[in-house]
């Protein structure tokens, strides 16, 4: 009877690992009870979900290094499918990320202070190394809603993120 039945595609992580996982966990669920497999044993549910997350997932030496209390727990279903989705929630899409970033304006209303805030949540997810607080700056030259405030800083022939943070304080401008 399993073989009518449609078994998930290979794990594939795109924008968000952590709903890609969930998503294709489920789908998992769905196929081992429409297969009659949900009352098998631990061991061959391993099994199933390693085989189908595919080789591009390395899932096996994956899941061979999961890190659990004892040996039977590495043999329990439902700790390996937590762990592996502890492990997709940590997995990051750095492009999304700087997408992301680099398209972040500030909204209507936002103040400069949340602007920023949300730049530098964002720029800390993106790995930019040394660039990291000059490519804040020029999002904030490039983003920001003020237009005066823009044009003072794109005045500056080397803005660095404290320039920035002084200048508006300097503006006097709310946003």
């Amino acid at each position: 009877m399993a073989e009518n039945i449609n078994k998930p595609s290979t794990l594939q992580i795109r924008g968000n690992p952590k709903a890609d996982c969930i998503e294709w966990i489920d789908g998992l669920k769905i196929f081992l009870i429409a297969a009659g497999l949900e009352q098998v044993g631990d061991k061959r549910k391993i099994a199933l979900l390693i085989n189908m997350i595919g080789e591009d997932g390395h899932s096996h030496e994956l899941i061979k290094h999961f890190t659990c209390a004892d040996t039977e727990e590495k043999n329990k279903y439902k700790i390996v499918v937590k762990k592996f989705q502890d492990y997709c929630t940590r997995v990051k899409n750095i492009i999304v990320e700087r997408f992301n970033f680099n398209n972040a304006v500030q909204k209507y209303g936002e103040t400069f202070e949340s602007f920023l805030t949300e730049l530098r949540n964002k720029a800390s997810m993106c790995e930019f190394g040394v660039l990291h607080e000059g490519l804040i700056s020029d999002r904030i030259v490039c983003g920001i809603k003020g237009k005066a405030l823009q044009k003072r800083l794109l005045q500056e022939s080397n803005l660095a993120l404290r320039d920035c943070v002084e200048i508006r304080i300097h503006s006097g401008r709310a946003k």
